[in-house]
């Protein structure tokens, strides 16, 4: 990904410089470039921007679809066609971390940044399609750093734990488990229990009639939802 990326002249800046940075008592990747962006594109003011989780209409001119017509084919990586769904994934052209994707479903049928049973569906299907542990996928909630209303995700690869996963696990249902040592009140779903999947989903509506900010990530065969994340303007899904 890295090097057809740069050979087609993509990235922003070099994803190879990374370091790490300390947060609480993990240490996580950063990359300063992509810091520099965010605070040049206002990307950390997104929540005073849109301050609601409820997405408004579609953007018929910020969009992935407008993004491929205008850069041609340089940003597309995979055009998948999975179980009769088309899937797109796109090189993160600002990436926070080495091979960051992102993942639209069905970009021609112009979701919203709303998370449903598409999207969990779709990342399930990815789930299955990849033969790398190290997958990982999050979801931004508009109201909470995502900045395309076009339903997307982000995704990346690599083998070390996240800090959630680290995180202590108290069972509180068959499949569901509350997080301990976090500083978010986490949940975990575990993805193939059919009934662990369908309360997750109820837990996310129940979520977005609130309005309140609810990223997701899948990483290994667990779902996780934490609920209006401290410090979230500081911190996002590829921290």
């Amino acid at each position: 990904l890295d090097q057809r990326a740069e050979e087609l002249g993509v990235f922003g800046y070099d994803p190879r410089h990374l370091t790490w940075k300390q947060v609480g008592p993990w240490k996580v990747r950063y990359s300063a470039d992509r810091e520099a962006y965010n605070q040049a594109s206002g990307k950390r003011d997104i929540m005073k921007v849109n301050p609601s989780t409820i997405p408004p209409a579609y953007n018929h001119r910020k969009n992935y679809n407008v993004f491929r017509e205008r850069g041609g084919s340089g940003e597309v990586l995979l055009d998948l066609v999975v179980e009769g769904e088309h899937i797109a994934i796109f090189i993160n052209k600002f990436p926070s971390v080495r091979y960051h994707m992102l993942i639209v479903p069905e970009p021609e049928q112009e979701h919203v940044q709303s998370f449903n049973e598409l999207a969990l569906e779709t990342i399930r299907k990815l789930r299955k399609l990849s033969r790398s542990p190290g997958l990982k996928v999050g979801f931004n909630p508009w109201g909470g750093l995502a900045s395309i209303n076009h339903l997307h995700f982000q995704a990346n690869y690599y083998e070390e734990k996240m800090p959630i996963e680290m995180a202590t696990r108290v069972g509180v249902s068959d499949g569901i488990f509350q997080l301990e040592d976090y500083p978010a009140r986490a949940l975990a779903f575990e993805l193939e229990d059919e009934r662990s999947r369908r309360l997750f989903l109820s837990f996310v509506r129940l979520l977005q009639q609130g309005d309140i900010v609810h990223p997701i990530s899948l990483i290994g065969d667990t779902l996780y939802v934490w609920p209006a994340v401290l410090k979230i303007e500081e911190h996002e899904f590829m921290d």
